[in-house]
């Protein structure tokens, strides 16, 4: 929480200092509100990372490849057309940067959101099983 803040005050600051005519009070709440969502839908779409870690115990390699993949997919989905929003919304490392930063309207938010939240409880029911199985 500490680190949002952080960054969401570096950004004000900057955004100050760079664009002091177009500087208002209204950019601070949509700095805080994008930074805030982008951030928080993030962590919980990378949930399943959680149980990849879990899994790092033995697999080393294989773990190492899904989050490099699911890097490689988070680099990506700033670059999505309009012809690709109906896949962009269900893939949750792309709907992040749909719901928080485009800010699109219509169907895809709610697919979005579902897409995350689901990809959340998946990550978290995966890693307590592997915590389950591990022999501690």
């Amino acid at each position: 929480m500490a680190l949002f803040a952080y960054i969401e005050l570096v950004t004000i600051l900057g955004s100050r200092f760079l664009y002091p005519a177009q500087f208002s009070t209204g950019v601070i709440k949509l700095v805080i509100a994008m930074f805030t969502k982008f951030g928080t839908l993030s962590f919980v779409s990378f949930l399943p990372l959680l149980w990849v870690t879990v899994l790092q115990r033995k697999l080393f390699y294989p773990s190492a490849l899904a989050a490099l993949g699911f890097s490689a997919i988070l680099l990506g989905r700033f670059n999505i057309s309009t012809e690709m929003l109906p896949l962009a919304s269900l893939m949750p490392w792309t709907a992040v940067s749909l719901v928080s930063v485009y800010q699109v309207e219509g169907p895809y938010t709610a697919i979005g959101m579902v897409s995350i939240a689901l990809t959340g409880i998946f990550g978290v029911q995966s890693a307590l099983r592997a915590i389950d199985k591990q022999d501690l």
